[in-house]
């Protein structure tokens, strides 16, 4: 009989939920708004459908493993060499990546309770321990805490900002207060995958790339605001001797060459991504209203979505399925250790009024 390690045993398999067909037909259901995944909810830029012609991408053809197009265009945006970065199935991928390049098993990844449970998982799947720290009052950050609980073990520091679910982020003086301490023998991961929509939102959000921090990864994507989330792709910006080690684990043809194609292409239209974050912020201050005006307990965030405390597990629980069969779906986080709270993602002017006008009903029938 084969033996499966210990650590992969003990994974878990990751468990979605329902399809939305399959909830629609369920319930019934001749209205949602679908708010459970941090996707941008007004869909991509329409450069990319008046330019994608499939003929032009030779799909039977293996392309340049190196990503060298891509890598280009995101180091010319950004005013980089292109040996500081590298392209990878989404954030999340290149997150799996770094932990596989840089971790062994006597190692240690430091990290947040209720924070991208991504990060737990490819830590145990690497088999190496993950600590978990709480987070503070508000579910902020307490670099304090970070430094504290630093040991000889510590590989790894693991900060996403804005973090996942609870939208807090790390300010500019937190950061690199944080980064002057932690010892350079540390890599740092600064997973920014909500990044344009919280630099549009407050002066606070520190650019990453205005430091030159040498044990700093910086993980963005094309999954969130320029709403290519199916496509699964991301960039990781860091120093060359990292980069040239990530090079050395990924997938040899990661990504395909039509992600890549129209990644290029999203980073084209940043009128988009002005409309779109200029939304957001728009549209989150309407739930702050509603949240404010009915005691609902919420925290202001810096992404495209925002999160309640409702006080008890059986509280958001009683609310999410009350919401679920009205066609309102939102995300509950028990898998973040968060088990008294829901995150809802900020959709369109539409969805978000469906979502509010239900919520109201429901509170009324409280």
């Amino acid at each position: 009989m084969i033996s499966v390690p210990k650590y992969i045993e003990n994974t878990k398999n990751y468990s979605p939920s329902l399809t939305v067909d399959e909830i629609v037909k369920k319930y019934d259901l001749n209205r949602i708004s679908v708010l459970w995944n941090n996707e941008n909810n007004y869909g991509f830029s329409k450069k990319i459908n008046n330019n994608i012609k499939l003929s032009d991408f030779q799909l039977n053809r293996y392309f340049d493993p190196l990503n060298i197009q891509l890598r280009a265009k995101i180091s010319s945006f950004y005013n980089l060499s292109i040996d500081n970065v590298i392209i990878g199935n989404g954030s999340e991928g290149l997150l799996q990546n770094v932990i596989r390049s840089f971790c062994s098993f006597d190692d240690e990844v430091l990290t947040f309770n209720g924070t991208f449970v991504m990060i737990y998982l490819w830590s145990n799947i690497n088999n190496t321990s993950c600590k978990k720290l709480k987070l503070s009052e508000n579910y902020r950050y307490d670099i304090k805490k970070i430094i504290s609980n630093i040991t000889k073990r510590t590989k790894i520091i693991y900060i996403a900002s804005p973090n996942n679910p609870t939208g807090q982020i790390i300010e500019k003086n937190n950061f690199q207060k944080l980064m002057t301490i932690i010892p350079k023998n540390i890599l740092v991961i600064l997973d920014e995958a909500y990044y344009e929509y919280a630099k549009a939102i407050t002066d606070e959000y520190p650019n990453s790339l205005d430091y030159d921090f040498e044990n700093l990864v910086i993980l963005r994507t094309f999954s969130k605001a320029y709403g290519l989330a199916s496509l699964r792709i991301g960039y990781a910006i860091s120093k060359k001797i990292i980069i040239d080690s990530l090079l050395k684990v990924k997938l040899t043809f990661e990504t395909s060459i039509l992600s890549q194609k129209i990644a290029m292409m999203a980073l084209d239209d940043q009128v988009f991504i002005k409309n779109v974050t200029r939304n957001n912020s728009i549209e989150l201050e309407k739930y702050y209203r509603f949240f404010n005006d009915n005691n609902i307990n919420f925290f202001k965030s810096f992404g495209n979505f925002i999160m309640i405390d409702l006080g008890s597990e059986k509280k958001s629980n009683e609310l999410y399925l009350k919401l679920l069969k009205k066609g309102v779906f939102v995300r509950l986080l028990n898998a973040f250790g968060l088990t008294n709270c829901l995150r809802i993602t900020i959709g369109t002017s539409d969805e978000n009024d469906y979502c509010i006008k239900i919520f109201k009903e429901i509170l009324s029938k409280l």
